[in-house]
């Protein structure tokens, strides 16, 4: 074997074992978070604008009006990390940016499948809490709330 048949080897072997050190994303400590905090006040269960939401796998996947926001094992095809790490316009969330680490997660995720938790998902009062404040205790007991 010559010295550049090594080289090349060595090189291989450290490229395998980085792509098998990548590591896990959970939806749940990582991907929602992001959503609740950053994404569902506009593609949420009250709202969703440019007709996206991001409440569950299948709206993700279906998209909106401009197609598909997450394609699964494709970071560069999908709109979602394309909008959070600011390669399309405008870049998402409106009104900040998502940190480094938060926008890795999301390509980690989208390159792992996507997958979302079956059993999570946004409780309907939760998202009627940012649109109708919870009522005070003595207006609960107004005729038509009885």
């Amino acid at each position: 074997m010559r010295a550049s048949d090594v080289g090349f080897f060595a090189a291989l072997a450290l490229a395998l074992a980085a792509c098998a050190a990548e590591r896990q994303v959970s939806f749940s400590k990582e991907i929602q978070p992001i959503l609740e905090q950053k994404c569902w006040q506009c593609h949420g269960t009250a709202v969703q604008l440019s007709g996206l939401s991001l409440i569950n796998r299948a709206s993700a996947f279906k998209g909106g009006e401009h197609g598909s926001d997450v394609v699964s094992g494709n970071p560069e095809k999908s709109r979602l990390y394309r909008m959070v790490s600011g390669q399309e316009k405008p870049a998402m969330p409106m009104g900040g940016k998502l940190t480094a680490d938060q926008i890795e997660s999301i390509r980690l995720w989208i390159n792992q499948g996507a997958e979302w938790d079956a059993t999570l998902a946004v409780p309907i009062v939760t998202a009627l809490s940012i649109v109708y404040p919870p009522l005070p205790a003595e207006a609960r007991n107004c005729w038509q709330f009885r």
